[in-house]
């Protein structure tokens, strides 16, 4: 996968992480780019907020510097490329790795993964008894930059990159082509980050107990697929959520 292009935007993200130091928290930031299962075939892209911590973090005042920014963005491309050390010759297989984990992150305490498998079964995506379920999909997120300690990004940092994570979400969406896509966000998180061209909203769509928004997804005038904005799933009764996206999605 040529990721040629998102370099150039998260280069971008970052350095206007840097130029806005003076306004942000002096802690370090990660970053982050999507993630493509070795045998996605365009089923299914899952989206989230942010990434809870990832790789080696810079503070936005480090990326100041043109060197950091680029060691930032080659550290970023490495983790999400199987080459970040988990162990893993797919990229995704590390959620199922660690998967009932009782050393570190257990996969299986998030409910953010616990939906996407469940969603992949529903669909018949995948046999999610099998350990290479999350190979089957593209994981992503709205905003590329969070601090590295974990956590979503706050008001300030989300707001300096939002409008370079819009660009990137569309050109990976253009890129990865998904049938199917969810957002598992919430639609305050969504909000400003849905180019209208791109997701074609359905003006008939009844919003459920979580799910939000739903519609086509429009490429170069093209449906390629469909879209749902659900509530992150943490706190939800999950049978419902996943029901609710699968019925949104079918």
């Amino acid at each position: 996968m040529d990721r040629t292009a998102e370099r150039k935007i998260l280069s971008k993200i970052a350095t206007a992480v840097g130029a806005a130091a003076e306004t942000l928290q002096p802690a370090p930031v990660t970053g982050f780019l999507s993630m493509k299962g070795d045998s996605y075939q365009g089923e299914l892209m899952w989206v989230g907020r942010a990434v809870n911590g990832w790789t080696k973090g810079w503070t936005p005042m480090e990326l100041r510097e043109p060197d950091n920014v680029a060691a930032f963005v080659e550290t970023v491309c490495k983790s999400v490329s199987g080459e970040s050390g988990k162990g893993q010759t797919c990229p995704m297989r590390w959620v199922s790795a660690f998967w009932g984990n009782k050393d570190s992150y257990n996969t299986n305490r998030s409910a953010f993964w616990r939906t996407a498998r469940r969603t992949i079964g529903e669909l018949k995506i995948a046999d999610v008894e099998q350990d290479n379920w999350p190979s089957h999909m593209v994981w992503s997120n709205l905003y590329k930059v969070a601090p590295e300690a974990g956590w979503n990004p706050n008001g300030q940092l989300a707001k300096v990159q939002r409008e370079k994570c819009r660009e990137l979400l569309l050109h990976e969406i253009s890129a990865l082509r998904p049938k199917r896509l969810v957002f598992a966000t919430g639609s305050d998180w969504a909000a400003g980050l849905l180019d209208s061209s791109c997701f074609v909203r359905d003006p008939d769509m009844v919003a459920g107990r979580y799910t939000r928004q739903a519609g086509n997804i429009v490429i170069d005038g093209d449906v390629i697929g469909s879209f749902i904005v659900a509530d992150h799933p943490m706190g939800k009764d999950e049978t419902v959520w996943v029901r609710e996206v699968k019925s949104a999605l079918s």
